[in-house]
């Protein structure tokens, strides 16, 4: 994409499988639900993995992971994944799914999890009643709390792909948000004239349906791939979750972040979406303005920068939830998992 309003934005015109592409969404038929479903949420450093990964060995069912950057192959750090041992000992999806260079978006989770429900169904028509295998269920658990809601509320079944033509075509507008309010002033007020991700999805599905983005989504209605589920929030008091915030940002600096980030940026440049997330976005901006990371204070820095952005979104991440999921049942860590072994054993 050659607009300067979109430079920093990942070139996908090159993406030939249409499954890699942020508007690219193919609806399945409704898939049976397994016997036993439900979702954990929680801000970020609640315990959230720990939690599920216990309870899903205990309950004997799988982990979808809805999480922005644990989804990406090659950032475990960052991205505080959960260890090599438990992927190995509870099968998970949502995690290692896409290289860096993809794009995610509520439409690969939405496939990723529609698999996943494929793969319990089938399993499950194969065991016997002696099978003490993992199929009884599926844990839902992740971060990114849109990728939960966007699941249950469902997205629009239709097929937009980023084509080269469509490229082109945004790429020549002069004012893309201005052209955008010219044809559908109500798709421009509802976001922010520099949002430019979802400028560009308003736009590609203005030039691929032909109709304004409003009048697209009035007429073509969401099909939901889930509803109606137990959800679980981890209620963790202020004080605490901040400790745990800043505990885990030392550790992953310790860990080998710096580096981690190095390595992205060296491979895969400064445009891929991983970047704009926390821990990734910092160490960029020190790589960009030549912070010396081998410092031990610029280090300390870099780590401040990291926890208070990281208590930020853990506020925003709770307000979400508490809008989005009013009906979670909310306990502390210990007494959660006693009630949802309860509930499910």
């Amino acid at each position: 994409m050659h607009s300067k309003h979109f430079s920093h934005l990942p070139d996908l015109s090159g993406l030939s499988n249409s499954q890699d592409l942020p508007h690219s969404l193919h609806l399945p038929r409704p898939l049976p639900l397994p016997p036993k479903i439900f979702a954990i949420v929680a801000p970020t450093a609640s315990g959230k993995s720990t939690l599920a990964i216990s309870l899903a060995s205990k309950l004997k069912m799988r982990i979808f992971s809805f999480d922005s950057l644990s989804i990406y192959k090659h950032i475990s750090i960052a991205s505080a994944k959960p260890s090599k041992e438990d992927l190995a000992k509870i099968k998970h999806y949502g995690i290692d799914e896409l290289e860096p260079r993809e794009h995610c978006s509520a439409g690969v989770f939405m496939r990723i999890f529609t698999r996943a429900l494929e793969d319990i169904a089938a399993k499950s028509t194969k065991q016997t009643s002696n099978d003490t295998s993992d199929t009884n269920g599926l844990i839902l658990v992740g971060g990114s709390g849109f990728y939960l809601h966007s699941i249950m509320q469902g997205l629009s079944q239709q097929d937009f792909t980023l084509s080269d033509e469509i490229c082109q075509k945004i790429s020549t507008l002069e004012n893309p948000y201005a052209f955008l309010k010219s044809i559908d002033e109500i798709s421009a007020k509802s976001i922010h004239p520099n949002d430019t991700y979802r400028l560009q999805k308003l736009l590609c599905i203005y030039f691929a349906s032909g109709m304004p983005p409003s009048e697209y989504f009035s007429t073509h209605k969401k099909t939901p791939l889930l509803s109606n589920i137990p959800i679980y929030a981890i209620d963790t008091p202020k004080d605490e979750l901040n400790e745990r915030i800043s505990k885990r940002t030392n550790s992953m600096i310790e860990s080998g972040l710096v580096r981690e980030a190095k390595w992205l940026l060296d491979t895969y440049g400064s445009e891929i979406q991983p970047f704009k997330a926390i821990g990734l976005k910092e160490c960029l901006r020190d790589f960009t303005n030549s912070i010396d990371l081998s410092d031990k204070q610029n280090l300390q820095n870099l780590a401040q920068n990291i926890a208070t952005h990281t208590r930020q979104l853990a506020k925003r991440q709770r307000t979400f939830n508490r809008s989005k999921f009013p009906s979670a049942i909310c306990l502390p860590y210990h007494r959660l998992e006693e009630k949802i072994l309860q509930d499910f054993s």
